[in-house]
């Protein structure tokens, strides 16, 4: 099985009220939710503030290739937690969660998955636990937003950022070292191209320094290195 990250120290999985989220089961609020429909389709009834960070990140995943489906997936449910004894709200009551592709990820005591790696990084990154990462029973299939409301509106702007460096021309870019940046680590290996890589992160442009004659490889997000010549560095970038 490919090498997760590690679980993060001093998450509290539920704290939603406590963040400033309000009530949930048994008393949800209904008239808080929002449903979004992804580039592929699927509709999903979350919490109104995550909604855009929700469909931006799930659009991302299936860009990158994990194809998420329509009669295994969900979100908003007022229930509490599965068999908790006595009975506790569950985050899918906030709607401060999705269940992607339970047939594939199925809840148990052994880890058994689909999910990249890649994917339970960027889902971190801003701001959804995985329940990969519980102790005891497993439950892949699912991503809760263990932020507060203000988090959530920062982190839907930084992505907005993000996507739009990646796909369109900035106008300006900070040049930095390589793996400082939320998708470490980046393994290098020296080879004698004269090409520039650049990868975006938070709306920030990574830039290689030519001189060094290295090719940039990441392990999880291929997809958003772009290489170009140097000759169109100018052309690309307003570098601060």
């Amino acid at each position: 099985m490919a090498k997760f990250p590690t679980r993060p120290k001093g998450v509290h999985i539920n704290g939603a009220r406590s963040r400033g989220w309000g009530s949930g089961w048994p008393n949800c609020q209904r008239s808080r939710m929002t449903t979004i429909k992804l580039k592929s389709g699927l509709r999903l009834e979350v919490r109104r503030e995550i909604g855009e960070l929700v469909r931006l990140l799930l659009d991302e995943c299936e860009r990158r290739g994990y194809r998420l489906k329509h009669k295994s997936s969900g979100s908003f449910n007022c229930r509490p937690i599965v068999d908790s004894d006595p009975p506790r709200p569950s985050n899918h009551s906030w709607g401060l969660a999705v269940d992607l592709n339970w047939h594939d990820n199925p809840m148990q005591d052994r880890l058994k998955t689909n999910i990249p790696p890649w994917m339970v990084q960027l889902m971190w990154a801003y701001g959804f636990f995985w329940g990969g990462w519980y102790n005891g029973t497993k439950d892949p299939m699912h991503f809760e937003f263990v932020r507060t409301p203000a988090q959530a509106a920062a982190l839907t702007t930084s992505l907005k950022r993000a996507i739009g460096a990646q796909f369109g021309k900035p106008a300006t870019a900070r040049i930095i070292p390589f793996g400082d940046d939320m998708f470490n680590p980046y393994f290098v290996r020296t080879a004698g191209d004269p090409r520039v890589f650049i990868v975006t992160s938070g709306g920030v442009f990574h830039v290689k320094n030519p001189t060094h004659m290295k090719y940039l490889i990441d392990g999880g997000v291929q997809k958003d290195v772009k290489e170009i010549s140097r000759g169109d560095l100018r052309d690309l970038l307003e570098v601060e």
